[in-house]
């Protein structure tokens, strides 16, 4: 490299402007190229040389590269500077400013006459900075939300983080005190702009006026503090990137820099300066030539302003933001306002996003995310009645309730439907135990509020993940909606309120191990003659939560029904469901009905062989096993899906059929078992024994 050559390296520090003159160095290159001074191309990332200062090994947490790898690199740029024929070269990173061994880069770039450029900023201004550019871009902080925690952090980690003077100190030892070029970022100290400024530190004053530019932007514009905290809160949310980045980017995009310094109190932003002060003194006077130690002509902050200790934004505000980026995407409108239309966000290329989105919102209204930790205390007394709030009949009520609470309690148990009746009306003996059955409305749970003297407990039984709904996305949109909201809503209440947790399945207890749940799983109930006639008929009574296995179903009935001219085979659902199956003969498609209706109708019916097709997600591993009580309480044999939570129930070959979930196997048994009546029986009764807690260790037949 020739020796009559200038090279400028601007080394930071970082939050000091430098990103606005790297980002116009590297937009304007052909224009200063023109005017004899180049901003190389090696080994520039963005708009910063970090690929030549990560090589050089001034990077956190990397090592250099190998000896190769940087005679590679410096060959490299010794050929693009030799054939621009710049007089000067600017090499601009403020990975410098990280420790380094500061000799390897004078070896480096052996041969130039150097200069090192460094912006400092006062510590008040640069701390707060620095802040606001963490909480924009670190994912999960390891420190507590707040300024104060971020700034422990950091000079715990690092004690010489904001020494200025330590940093010019290391690059002086090796290019001397005379090669360092200092610069205050201030706004009076860099008219008209940071850009005419670096201009005129190495000494080409009128080049800024040779290249039109418009008013220099801001990289890192300041953030006020309800935006910070903001950020904050959304950085820690457990979620996907993709919906991070649609919060961070709304916040960043909205946020205002009229109150930037309202985070710092005036006597912390004092203190800050105060400390720094002997810094600013000895570089002042040792590095700009200035006598009296003024670095900053900034006054300092008045102790006595009218300072406010700044309004951090609520749940309310958080979840506010959460509905603006949801109105604000690019998902149709009509999918936000009409909750009916599952297919398209389902389609939809943005239909994961805007689950996402919906997860963080819900967690916002519900005061956290997964299952709640009960709080409630009560005094230790036995319940004298049991009452149970539920939103009307459904198997969730009698699956795991009815006779298990008298037996357990040993004291009458109320059903209260909480969909049919107000909650005004509710009456509570003293030591009444409750039972909250998946979701009740708002008004029920303060109602327990203020008669929360009168209780022995409350008990909350959930039998599916209803806190990950809305991130399943194998459930129907409308359905992981509602599912989510009624949860959330009630969530601090039951928080409050529940002192037990009762979940039907052991992949439940596990996941939600934190707050101590009790396993209750379902209980077989009721029986109906499984006599036969000349027609066998198999059935699937899903709900349109299964819709994907509904779907999945069509062909291999289609088969069936082509191998088994004596079959029927009955589904429940709506006219979506009659459309998919249309065609197929001998199938009868029944409308959904309310719990006590379907129990009514089914006795009416003989089935002989039940389906539980069931896919492997996270939602359904959560499920309990009840399709086995349904299929056996309608006389039926049934197939099921080997997967949790049927793999671990049934045996297959003697209380079911077990298949992967292999359209060509599926259609295999069931035509077996529709065939063959000795071995629909033997399944039968096998189940029955087991329902009924028997044992399978003797055969039946």
């Amino acid at each position: 490299m020739q020796s009559q050559r200038k090279l400028f390296i601007l080394i930071g520090i970082n939050n000091t402007g430098t990103g606005v003159i790297q980002k116009f160095l590297n937009s304007n290159r052909r224009e200063l190229q023109e005017q004899g001074l180049l901003y190389p191309k090696t080994g520039c990332v963005n708009d910063a040389h970090h690929g030549v200062s990560e090589a050089l090994g001034f990077a956190a947490g990397k090592q250099g590269s190998s000896r190769e790898e940087l005679l590679l690199l410096q060959e490299e740029l010794r050929a693009e500077i030799e054939k621009a024929g710049c007089e000067t070269c600017i090499i601009s990173s403020e990975y410098f400013a990280f420790p380094g061994n500061v000799l390897t880069v004078r070896k480096f770039f052996a041969g130039f006459d150097f200069r090192i450029v460094v912006y400092f900023r006062r510590h008040d201004h640069w701390w707060r900075s620095v802040y606001d550019q963490a909480v924009k871009t670190v994912v999960h902080p390891p420190w507590q939300p707040g300024f104060q925690s971020f700034f422990d952090f950091k000079r715990r980690r690092n004690p010489l983080l904001d020494n200025y003077l330590e940093q010019l100190d290391r690059w002086a030892q090796v290019f001397g005190k005379k090669k360092i070029i200092v610069r205050p970022y201030e706004h009076k100290q860099n008219q008209p702009n940071i850009i005419a400024d670096f201009f005129a530190a190495i000494d080409r004053p009128v080049l800024a006026n040779n290249i039109a530019f418009n008013d220099v932007a801001q990289i890192n514009s300041p953030l006020d503090a309800r935006s910070t905290s903001l950020l904050d809160t959304f950085q820690r949310l457990d979620v996907n990137d993709q919906a991070r980045k649609a919060l961070i980017d709304f916040v960043v995009q909205n946020a205002s820099s009229t109150q930037a310094e309202q985070i710092l109190s005036p006597k912390t932003r004092r203190h800050l300066i105060e400390q720094a002060i002997p810094q600013y003194e000895s570089i002042a006077k040792q590095y700009l030539g200035r006598s009296d130690g003024t670095l900053f002509f900034e006054p300092l902050p008045d102790l006595q302003s009218d300072w406010l200790e700044p309004t951090y934004p609520t749940v309310v505000d958080q979840q506010e933001i959460v509905a603006k980026v949801l109105d604000s995407s690019d998902l149709p409108r009509r999918v936000a306002s009409n909750l009916s239309t599952p297919a398209l966000v389902q389609s939809g290329g943005c239909g994961s996003l805007f689950r996402s989105v919906l997860f963080v919102f819900f967690n916002l209204l519900a005061g956290g995310k997964g299952l709640f930790m009960p709080k409630g205390i009560y005094a230790p007394r036995p319940p004298t009645e049991v009452v149970v709030l539920a939103p009307g009949d459904s198997p969730s009520v009698d699956l795991y309730l009815p006779r298990r609470l008298e037996q357990h309690y040993g004291v009458t148990v109320r059903f209260v439907d909480t969909l049919s009746s107000a909650a005004r009306e509710l009456t509570l003996q003293d030591a009444s135990m409750v039972v909250v059955v998946r979701h009740v409305p708002v008004g029920w749970l303060r109602r327990l509020l203020q008669h929360h003297y009168k209780l022995a407990g409350v008990i909350y039984l959930m039998d599916d993940d209803i806190p990950a709904a809305i991130a399943a996305v194998e459930l129907p949109f409308r359905y992981a909606v509602k599912t989510s909201w009624r949860y959330a809503r009630i969530r601090r209440l039951l928080t409050r309120l529940c002192s037990e947790v009762w979940v039907s399945t052991q992949e439940l207890a596990l996941r939600y191990s934190g707050s101590a749940p009790r396993i209750w799983e379902p209980e077989y109930f009721g029986e109906t003659s499984s006599e036969e006639g000349m027609t066998v008929v198999y059935f699937y009574h899903g709900s349109w939560s299964h819709r994907k296995e509904i779907k999945w179903l069509v062909p291999i009935v289609r088969r069936v029904q082509e191998a088994v001219p004596n079959a029927w085979f009955e589904i429940i659902g709506t006219e979506k469901v009659k459309e998919w199956f249309r065609g197929i003969p001998r199938v009868r498609v029944v409308q959904p009905m309310p719990w006590k209706d379907y129990l009514a109708y089914a006795y009416l019916v003989r089935y002989q062989v039940g389906l539980a097709p069931c896919f492997d997600t996270g939602f359904n591993r959560a499920r309990s096993h009840s399709k086995v009580f349904d299929i056996t309480r309608l006389g039926a044999s049934g197939i099921y899906s080997n997967v949790t939570p049927y793999a671990q129930k049934v045996v297959h070959g003697e209380t079911g059929l077990l298949c992967a979930n292999d359209q060509e196997r599926w259609v295999e048994a069931i035509t077996l078992l529709l065939k063959n009546r000795k071995l629909r029986r033997s399944l039968y009764l096998r189940a029955w024994d087991w329902c009924n807690g028997g044992s399978l260790s003797q055969p039946l037949l």
